[in-house]
């Protein structure tokens, strides 16, 4: 799993599962400063990257189930781990759910402002 793009989030998920604690960081000045693609193509490719490296580790032996199951993840870290890992999913049912205003209402989105 650490050949993944989000081994951050797996690292987090294991280290939580063990019974350690987080905490926010925030030096001043900031201590880690990383690089954002700098185009629409390149930013696509880093978001189907992150979303394939979450779905993996959401897929994974090491999801946030079992750790709570079997480990000592909490619920509510469980929940949240699994909002964070469900990322890549998330756009399916929206486009589901917004389709049949499109298919419905065609009168509405051919209106002119």
């Amino acid at each position: 799993m650490y050949g993944s793009t989000a081994e951050d989030i797996l690292t987090g998920l294991l280290i939580h599962a063990r019974g350690w604690r987080s905490a926010f960081c925030k030096p001043d000045p900031p201590a880690f400063l990383g690089c954002a693609p700098s185009d629409v193509p390149s930013t696509l490719i880093q978001q189907k990257r992150w979303a394939t490296g979450l779905l993996e580790t959401l897929f994974s032996k090491s999801n946030p189930f079992i750790a709570t199951l079997t480990a000592n993840l909490q619920f509510r870290q469980c929940l949240a781990y699994i909002w964070i890992l469900s990322w890549g999913l998330r756009p399916i049912p929206e486009h589901i759910v917004s389709s049949p205003i499109h298919i419905s209402c065609p009168r509405l989105m051919n209106q002119s402002s």
